[in-house]
């Protein structure tokens, strides 16, 4: 039996409840979706949450830097992460590529 690497895909989101379900959608091919909710005053977790992603609520950070490596801090389940923004789709091509690659010997 080969190994199989795990994909996680990060989203950090502020008031983003028009595009969170549609990216987070776009994200099923990845064993693991995080949303990290940078207190929102919307539906953005809620929203994320019924998508299938999991939410880490109330996600304080003070810049984009500090964001993105707090959020590596909440994988639990990848060897690869894959940082998309709330208001992109990843393709199902894009999907198939980064699963190839990151196969690949």
């Amino acid at each position: 039996m080969s190994y199989q690497p795990r994909e996680a895909a990060i989203v950090i989101a502020k008031n983003e409840a028009h595009h969170i379900a549609d990216c987070v959608a776009s994200l099923r091919w990845a064993d693991e979706v995080i949303v990290c909710d940078n207190f929102s005053e919307d539906d953005t977790a809620a929203l994320a949450q019924q998508a299938g992603a999991r939410v880490v609520a109330r996600y304080p950070h003070q810049d984009f830097a500090q964001a993105h490596n707090l959020a590596l801090e909440m994988v639990t389940k990848a060897d690869w992460v894959f940082f998309v923004d709330a208001d992109e789709r990843a393709t199902l091509e894009l999907a198939e590529e980064i699963k190839g690659i990151i196969t690949r010997d």
